[in-house]
């Protein structure tokens, strides 16, 4: 009889233990899952920061070429404008859909600042673009800046 009352506490005792040992790998496999899910999403968000910044910097270059380049005419400075405005209006466009619409709000405000005289201006129209321009490239200057690496 003796036997017999220390069998069941035995087997229920065994029967935990086996049912931990094999629940423990299971276990450590959920978290390292996890962990590695976690490493996962850190270097996709990583991964966007650096393409965003790549992409804000290509603006910014798109936009040093356009503010360099010498206008002769009415008709190259109208063509200008046009290049101009497409690429800050791409800027804007991608800033408010990768980056976030305060951010844009930030880009598009140039205000009023200094009135400046840039030496290869064409006239007066083309310096007051000039002078936008540079704003616009400031303000990109700083959003590449503050932007997470």
């Amino acid at each position: 009889m003796d036997y017999l009352t220390w069998l069941l506490p035995a087997l229920v005792f065994v029967a935990a233990l086996t049912i931990n040992a094999l629940r423990t790998p299971y276990q450590f496999y959920r978290e390292v899952e996890k962990d590695r899910d976690e490493w996962k999403s850190r270097a996709d968000e990583v991964s966007r920061r650096r393409q965003t910044r790549e992409r804000l910097g290509g603006f910014l270059a798109r936009l040093n070429t356009v503010f360099a380049r010498p206008i002769a005419s009415d008709q190259e400075l109208e063509e200008w404008r046009t290049e101009a405005n497409q690429i800050i209006n791409e800027a804007i466009r991608y800033i408010s859909e990768n980056v976030g619409v305060a951010e844009a709000t930030d880009f598009q405000t140039v205000g009023e600042g200094w009135a400046v005289s840039w030496s290869h201006h064409y006239n007066s129209a083309h310096n007051a673009a000039l002078t936008n321009l540079d704003r616009y490239r400031e303000n990109l200057r700083g959003l590449i800046q503050r932007s997470p690496s």
